[in-house]
């Protein structure tokens, strides 16, 4: 085995898949709908692609929200001023 085997590498067999309307559509006016990670609720934070973040629903904003739901904890630990919380319209 070396660095020459890479080369010797063939693709047998590949698939790309494309999945329409995968994520939502973004309606204005929705984002008002989304809560804020933090909770009223003592020692309970939000994550997912249904928080508020900039990215909607998808993989890459439930990631996002994981973080940001992370920093509220950090925050909250170390005793700093967290951002609050986000008031949240009924539909």
């Amino acid at each position: 085995p070396g660095a020459n085997d890479a080369d010797r590498a063939n693709v047998i067999k590949s698939t790309v898949v494309r999945v329409p309307r995968s994520v939502y559509a973004a309606t204005p006016g929705r984002n008002k709908y989304r809560p804020s990670q933090e909770s009223p609720v003592e020692n309970f934070v939000l994550a997912g692609d249904f928080a508020s973040q900039k990215y909607l629903g998808s993989m890459e904003g439930a990631v996002l929200s994981g973080k940001l739901a992370a920093e509220v904890v950090c925050d909250r630990c170390e005793g700093r001023t967290t951002k609050g919380l986000r008031d949240v319209h009924e539909s």
